[in-house]
């Protein structure tokens, strides 16, 4: 059964200065709505499913899954691991989908990271796709080639950013209470995200640095009034509870392993055999097949 969805809303715009009559709107969701993501993510499922099932498209095999595409919206990131056969693929099935549902694609705004070694420069000048070689962002999050400097890249802009909100707010007369709440609520959930996106290990210099920027704050440049482990200890045990970065960071690397190892079939148990080819990235001089991230920040435009 297909239904769609309507409403009885009426809109007016405006015309040289002047308001014409209001005309009904027949079709579509308000502005806002939580109804408009769930329509949207309906619409676009059989673009996903006709990249999944295309067998010139060979992704990356990952427990008893290949993945090949990443979808948030209208967000897109295609993984390849053969891409000279891969892209005209995707191109084609692209392209029939935005004939069909009016869609259309601007190439040149699509952004390709090669990984590898299979993608030499001959290949890439027939395809019209914006090169990354240093990296691509999706999702706010900056994907490098390798993943030595993945999480220095994405979380020290992150502290940068937030160093002078906190010295402008230290200005402000607050009591601790209310600057550790600050913390909890604006300063610390910029930097969770991160760590939930990214379970890879955190250089120990970009945690003390965040903690002492924090810190600095929450006693307002003065000298603490008692041991700052009391501020990351629980209210019901004495403490003031604020966020602990390396704690969180903890639990969102163990939630990612217990996700892997739930995907694992009895005969394969040893989760560090799963995490490494995700931690692992062909050097410069290596055969091994390439990755290439295809991702497109406004992929179909209205």
């Amino acid at each position: 059964m297909a239904s769609r969805a309507s409403c009885s809303s009426t809109s007016p715009f405006s015309l040289s200065a002047s308001l014409p009559p209001s005309f009904s709107l027949s079709r579509g969701a308000r502005q806002g709505s939580p109804l408009s993501p769930l329509i949207f993510a309906l619409f676009l499922e059989p673009l996903a499913i006709a990249l999944r099932e295309c067998k010139q498209i060979r992704g990356v095999d990952m427990g008893q899954e290949e993945h090949k595409t990443f979808l948030y919206a209208d967000d897109i990131l295609l993984i390849s691991s053969n891409p000279e056969q891969a892209v005209p693929a995707i191109s084609s099935i692209i392209d029939s989908f935005s004939v069909i549902s009016g869609y259309t694609i601007n190439w040149s705004k699509s952004e390709v990271m090669p990984i590898s070694k299979l993608c030499p420069p001959v290949i890439r000048s027939s395809w019209q796709f914006k090169w990354m070689p240093e990296g691509l962002t999706y999702l706010g999050i900056k994907l490098t080639p390798g993943l030595d400097n993945i999480m220095q890249v994405n979380i020290s802009p992150v502290i940068q950013n937030i160093r002078p909100l906190l010295q402008n707010w230290v200005k402000i007369n607050l009591s601790l209470l209310g600057r550790i709440n600050l913390v909890k609520m604006i300063i610390a959930p910029k930097l969770q995200y991160f760590l939930h996106m990214l379970p890879i290990a955190v250089p120990h210099n970009l945690l003390k640095l965040y903690n002492t920027c924090v810190e600095g704050f929450v006693w307002a440049g003065k000298k603490p009034s008692f041991n700052r482990s009391k501020l990351y200890v629980a209210k019901d045990s004495g403490g003031l509870a604020m966020s602990k970065m390396v704690w969180y960071h903890y639990a969102f690397s163990l939630s990612q392993l217990v996700k892997i190892h739930n995907s694992l079939t009895e005969n394969q148990t040893d989760v560090e055999a799963e995490v490494y080819p995700i931690q692992h990235s062909p050097s410069k001089n290596s055969c091994e097949p390439g990755w290439c991230f295809t991702h497109s920040s406004s992929l179909f435009c209205k």
